[in-house]
């Protein structure tokens, strides 16, 4: 059944389906199903009945039929992806008629498809894989990188006036496929808006009319970015758009620049415009 699955995968999607069969060993496990799963655009479960199973201090309760306590894992390892690592991995679940929901099976919305006999999961298999065809042609993730990302927060400004006065908010995103130990943040913002002076995180600057900031993991305590992950609030400083500013193209014209830089890989820069920060 499960061979049959992977060659719909192949004709009709044209992806690479990996067939999670029975591990003996931790290796087993980690270096396949493991991987698989972290590396998967798309997840298919197929549960089977694997017996009947009763509970010893209740024995006047009728027993029930279990799936793979196997696939119940993996379904649950595909909802920490998605959920917690916000990696989504769209699910196909097929479920014989006559298996119990239990564990974390029971608690999620899964709507999957009920089935008698195995003929009945090709036939919707090959219906549905169609859809999926745009998950196996997305462009592949780089083995280390480091996305940065930039936000700017209005703050309240004492005494009001027609000031205004944001916190200025850089973070990063491990957007590859493994996990970087170390990184280094730099921010080039322009040197007349910055707010305040005394920056702990301040570095010279060889460019006129910027200030430069710069923070790395060691600083900020962090000793892993696993992938998907986000920092939060990495990197603040605070501006300030004095009055008229907010009406004068050569200000909000002027850009923000945030660098990500980490051992083995290009540095990646993102860009802003103080009207873009402001919008």
């Amino acid at each position: 059944m499960g061979k049959a699955a992977t060659v719909l995968v192949r004709e009709e999607i044209g992806g690479q389906a990996y067939f999670a069969q029975n591990q003996s060993s931790l290796e087993g496990l980690t270096e396949n199903i493991l991987k698989q799963l972290h590396r998967a655009v798309g997840f298919v479960a197929i549960m089977h009945p694997r017996g009947s199973v009763s509970n010893p201090t209740q024995p006047s309760e009728r027993s029930w039929v279990r799936g793979s306590v196997w696939i119940e894992q993996e379904i649950a390892i595909a909802t920490f992806i998605s959920q917690v690592l916000q990696r989504p991995i769209p699910v196909r679940v097929y479920i014989h008629e006559g298996i119990r929901r239990e564990g974390i099976r029971d608690q999620l919305i899964l709507n999957p498809v009920i089935f008698r006999d195995d003929s009945e999961v090709l036939a919707d298999l090959r219906r549905f894989l169609p859809s999926w065809r745009t998950l196996v042609h997305q462009e592949p993730k780089e083995s280390l990188s480091l996305k940065p990302v930039i936000r700017a927060q209005p703050q309240a400004v004492p005494g009001g006036g027609d000031d205004r006065r944001y916190v200025l908010v850089v973070d990063v995103e491990n957007d590859g496929e493994n996990d970087l130990p170390e990184f280094t943040v730099d921010l080039e913002f322009p040197a007349t808006l910055v707010d305040g002076s005394g920056y702990m995180i301040e570095k010279p600057s060889s460019k006129p009319g910027i200030r430069l900031f710069g923070t790395d993991s060691k600083r900020q305590g962090i000793d892993h970015l696993y992938p998907t992950a986000v920092t939060t609030n990495l990197l603040t400083i605070y501006f300030a758009i004095r009055g008229t500013q907010r009406d004068q193209p050569e200000i909000l014209e002027q850009e923000v620049k945030a660098i990500a830089c980490a051992p083995g890989m290009k540095p990646k820069m993102r860009t802003k415009t103080i009207a873009e920060l402001l919008n």
